[in-house]
């Protein structure tokens, strides 16, 4: 496992393993001898507890889903969000498809490191923050560009709705999707 799950997935396996016991942000994967350890940053996400809320109504093992079901929904969902933001800049569908393809193929090099972007796409698929850098980014950028061509409000509620719902799979985007929206809002009052 990456060292990263053991506080994405501690807390959200401790509430599944005591449904009875109140959710709270205190730390219940490390002994700590008594003391109490509260905290926001290492602690499971929505993404977490919402796959764990699963596993509790559907009883399926929460590493199955984890480790297979979530890993395969978000690869699906990478070439999806990908082929949407694509199609903005490209002429028909195929030219998109294959302009995705080629994102796809770029993805798969990228991972020289356990922190290039490569690496935040397919092999860490699991964990909330793949999802939002993989699926949350371009997903962003193609309603953005949905947005300044319809300028309605329907457009901006999208925007709202993914970004409200990325912010509960990763910290990170609690302070990038601030500012990407910052960057949206600055763009379109200048224009």
């Amino acid at each position: 496992p990456n060292m990263d799950d053991y506080s994405y997935t501690g807390n959200a396996v401790f509430f599944l393993d005591n449904p009875d016991k109140p959710m709270d942000f205190n730390i219940h994967y490390v002994d700590t001898g008594g003391c109490t350890i509260t905290t926001l940053h290492q602690n499971s996400l929505p993404f977490e507890y919402g796959m764990s809320a699963f596993c509790l109504l559907t009883g399926i093992e929460f590493l199955f889903v984890y480790y297979l079901l979530s890993p395969a929904l978000v690869g699906f969902l990478i070439p999806l969000a990908l082929f949407l933001l694509i199609s903005h800049f490209s002429r028909d569908t195929l030219s998109a498809a294959a302009g995705s393809l080629g994102a796809i193929c770029a993805l798969l090099l990228l991972q020289e490191t356990v922190h290039t972007f490569g690496s935040f796409s397919f092999p860490r698929a699991f964990q909330g923050k793949s999802f939002c850098m993989a699926v949350g980014i371009p997903l962003f950028a193609a309603l953005s560009l949905d947005f300044f061509k319809s300028r309605s409000f329907c457009s901006l509620a999208a925007i709202s709705a993914a970004v409200t719902a990325f912010i509960g799979t990763s910290l990170s985007a609690v302070y990038m999707f601030p500012f990407l929206s910052i960057a949206l809002i600055s763009a379109f009052a200048a224009s």
